[in-house]
């Protein structure tokens, strides 16, 4: 509804004014993000807007001396795959296709726990910024505890299924299908190391601290390599184990990296700290915000 109040002479424009009152409340107007849909909404997600006092150099310091530790261990990850696969090269053909085809379906595993712990990296950088110490050990031992029990059941079910997975990979050949089961039912017997030390590298990235998973994913690699080379051949005295001896190495260096990890949280790092009182208990509602 809409008045119009004059002077005296409601002819005479220079005297006329026009009030406007609306009498209906308007809904308020959606949200920029919500008016170009999602994907504008993501997109402008990228344009971060900093405070005016931001020193931009000194932030990219320090995102790069947090980033090129996790950067390295990320590789590191990949080549241990890497390393076995040419070190059973001088076994033959049958060899190499063994561990290229249980390496398939462990990097998938493993992809799963990963996209899991890139939640609680968030959550415990969100804790940090709040300086919330409870809230942050809370989020990491749920995330221990999810990783653990998740990979002891596929672990489990890795080790039983192997040769039906290695065939459903494409495994064909007599020699190829016995050295990849070999090789995958030892790997699964130590992934929930593996799984383990993914989870608290997670938790300590979400803290800012990235060398010491990078020291522990160095050390893996190393009893990875120096295992592997004398297991395979039967070096120094050593039985030949063939690919079983690759399995061997990289499974202990997994087992290695999970203890020193939980040795770094059970001295405390920074906010985090291991403890078992926190660890026993599952919490569904810090599982469901990660998830």
């Amino acid at each position: 509804m809409w008045y119009t109040v004059g002077g005296d002479d409601l002819n005479n424009q220079d005297h006329e004014a026009v009030v406007h009152t609306q009498t209906d409340v308007e809904t308020p107007a959606a949200p920029p993000e919500a008016k170009r849909g999602v994907f504008a909404a993501v997109i402008s997600g990228f344009s971060a807007r900093f405070p005016d006092d931001f020193d931009a150099r000194q932030g990219r310091a320090g995102a790069l001396t947090i980033a090129w530790p996790a950067l390295v261990e990320s590789f590191l990850l990949q080549l241990a795959s890497m390393v076995n696969t040419m070190m059973v090269g001088g076994l033959g053909a049958w060899a190499i296709a063994s561990v290229g085809y249980c390496n398939q379906p462990r990097l998938l595993i493993m992809a799963v726990f990963q996209a899991f712990n890139v939640g609680a990296t968030a959550l415990i950088a969100r804790a940090k910024g709040s300086g919330d110490v409870e809230g942050a050990n809370t989020i990491m031992h749920q995330a221990i505890l999810f990783s653990l029990t998740a990979s002891v059941a596929l672990a489990a079910l890795g080790y039983i299924f192997a040769t039906p997975l290695l065939v459903l990979m494409g495994a064909n050949e007599a020699a190829t299908i016995e050295g990849g089961t070999q090789y995958f039912q030892i790997i699964m017997l130590t992934f929930p190391a593996n799984a383990v030390s993914l989870a608290i590298t997670a938790g300590l990235r979400g803290i800012g601290v990235t060398r010491v998973a990078m020291i522990y994913n160095v050390t893996a690699n190393a009893v990875n390599i120096a295992l592997g080379y004398v297991l395979i051949q039967g070096r120094f005295g050593f039985p030949a184990l063939g690919v079983r001896g690759a399995a061997i190495g990289m499974g202990a260096g997994q087992v290695i990296a999970a203890l020193i990890a939980l040795v770094t949280l059970m001295r405390g790092a920074d906010m985090l700290k291991f403890s078992f009182r926190h660890f026993l208990k599952a919490d569904i509602a810090v599982l469901r915000r990660i998830a």
